[in-house]
């Protein structure tokens, strides 16, 4: 703007835009003719045209270069860079956008319209913040964003990263790489979390508020070589890990850490899928944490090799929707729930903790087959758990304690075990499936409102058997056999129902079979014996 003589008022205070930089000219100007010119040719010859002011645009067709923060590639020619601005994309000759010159950019949106190119955003000094709708992407094609150097995307608000986008972190990139704030969601994008880098710290990828992992695909990167951290996932506050996939890589070579994955404060993975895998070459196992009061929610959780689930600082207990592989878990003196999203899992690894304890809930079946060796209580409320293991203990060194559902397998139990409890019906089957013997160390109780259900094949002559050191039946307690078979048995043919290995005689009976009482079990009749065996076994014997 000019100004004539009369209208540069004394002790004015003038801004100039100076070679794109803005300047504040303070000082006791006087109304002279001679000033004003000087302050006429200053504007007009030292300071280029000013640079449109912020606002929506479409990236050009053909724009001059790749850098973002040049007005001349954008129609009209302004850079996107306001909280309500959109930045749009179609065809162009110029598919690599790059941001860096540490600057900081709040958009609302980012749009890629139908029959767009294939663009990549380079993000190595500026700072990209979405704070309206996120990423709408109706091209067809794959956006792809590459961070580097510790700068980062954050998505806010409502934010989300989209569909058809992929996000890059590499390994030099540390703290907050990409962060999702507020009720911002991943979207259905996918991620790479690079902590692969050797001797430094990888990648992290955070999401804070109310945020989502959504339907996002995750690959969160080990470290590669001694010293490097590996990549990293937090959630914080009361974040939601939605319906995303996280898979977390183990290390390469020694010395090099596993992915990290961390559920902090209130934050609850929900319905994701969290996997862990174990390293190479001696590296570390990748780990997923639990800590304060954060939880598992219907998560279905993998651990693969010496890949970790650990809760040892969870506040209180935590819960999964189901446990699988034949990695570690670590508890300390909480809970783990598994079993909520109710499917069938099978687990081989180990479950540690001097104090921590287990409880299977859910309608679906948990397989322990590894020697486990925690030291709390193991708990069944719902479904199935089958005890498959074939050294140690499937249940630590605490006692069983089955409230409901169904307790079956072939392996060793070392603890006390109680069939009966106050949520529902409770059974004990021993191998139910697969025909075997279920060995407990300790003593066998059935409460009254226990079930023992004992399966025998008559074609094959053989069946369940159950070995207990000392067993209780409470009046009330209820046999249920079955025949799979289809064989009549000869006379005095003998099955062993519960080997009891203590001295002492097996306490009680059951409420619907009384000693020496007949049962009739498929094509066969049978009599009860509580002190058959060695004379304190419950045996089946064929009578005519």
């Amino acid at each position: 703007m000019l100004f004539d003589a009369g209208e540069i008022p004394r002790q004015a205070a003038i801004i100039l835009d100076i070679a794109g930089e803005f300047w504040l000219v303070l000082g006791a100007m006087k109304t002279h003719p001679a000033a004003c010119a000087v302050l006429a040719a200053l504007f007009l010859v030292s300071a280029p045209l000013p640079a449109a002011v912020a606002g929506s645009a479409t990236w050009k067709a053909s724009p001059v270069n790749s850098e973002w923060n040049n007005a001349s590639n954008w129609t009209p020619a302004t850079v996107p860079n306001g909280a309500s601005d959109v930045a749009t994309f179609g065809a162009s000759g110029v598919t690599t956008v790059v941001l860096d010159v540490s600057a900081f950019h709040p958009v609302a949106e980012l749009v890629f319209k139908p029959g767009a190119s294939a663009f990549t955003f380079n993000v190595t000094g500026d700072i990209l913040e979405i704070e309206g709708a996120g990423i709408t992407n109706s091209s067809g094609t794959t956006q792809t964003f590459a961070i580097s150097d510790g700068q980062n995307i954050s998505f806010q608000n409502n934010a989300t990263a989209g569909d058809q986008t992929n996000f890059t972190l590499a390994p030099s990139a540390t703290l907050r790489g990409i962060v999702f704030y507020g009720a911002a969601t991943a979207g259905s994008a996918t991620y790479t979390i690079d902590g692969s880098a050797t001797g430094g710290g990888g990648a992290e990828l955070q999401f804070l508020g109310l945020s989502s992992g959504a339907e996002g695909i995750f690959s969160n990167l080990g470290g590669n070589g001694a010293g490097s951290e590996g990549g990293l996932i937090t959630f914080v506050d009361s974040a939601r890990g939605g319906n995303g996939t996280f898979t977390n890589e183990g290390g390469v070579g020694p010395g090099a850490l596993g992915a990290s994955m961390v559920f902090e404060d209130t934050s609850n993975a929900e319905n994701a899928t969290l996997i862990a895998r174990g390293g190479v070459g001696g590296g570390g196992g990748a780990t997923i944490k639990f800590i304060y009061s954060s939880t598992g929610g219907n998560a279905r959780v993998e651990l693969v090799r010496n890949g970790a689930l650990d809760i040892h600082l969870a506040s209180g207990p935590v819960s999964v929707g189901s446990l699988e592989g034949n990695g570690q878990v670590m508890l300390s003196s909480n809970t783990l729930s598994v079993g909520s999203n109710n499917l069938r899992t099978s687990f081989a690894g180990v479950i540690s903790g001097n104090s921590g304890s287990l409880e299977k809930i859910g309608r679906g079946v948990l397989v322990l087959q590894g020697a486990n060796t925690y030291g709390g209580t193991t708990t069944l409320r719902r479904g199935a758990l089958f005890v498959n293991n074939r050294s140690g203990s499937g249940t630590g060194t605490g006692p069983v304690n089955i409230d409901g559902g169904t307790l079956a397998g072939t392996g060793n139990i070392a603890g006390d075990v109680i069939v009966g409890g106050p949520t529902g019906r409770a059974v004990l089957s021993a191998g139910r499936v697969n025909l075997g013997t279920l060995t407990i160390v300790k003593t066998l109780t059935f409460a009254a409102s226990g079930t023992y259900e004992f399966t025998l094949d008559s074609s094959q002559v053989a069946s369940d058997e159950v070995v207990a050191n000392g067993v209780t039946i409470d009046s009330g307690a209820t046999f249920n056999p079955v025949d799979t078979g289809t064989a009549t048995l000869a006379a005095g043919t003998v099955f062993t129902v519960i080997d009891n290995t203590s001295t002492t005689p097996i306490s009680g009976t059951f409420g619907n079979l009384a000693d020496g009482s007949s049962v009739v079990i498929g094509a066969n009749t049978f009599q009860a014996n509580y002190e058959g065996g060695d004379g304190n076994d419950f045996t089946l014997t064929v009578v005519p």
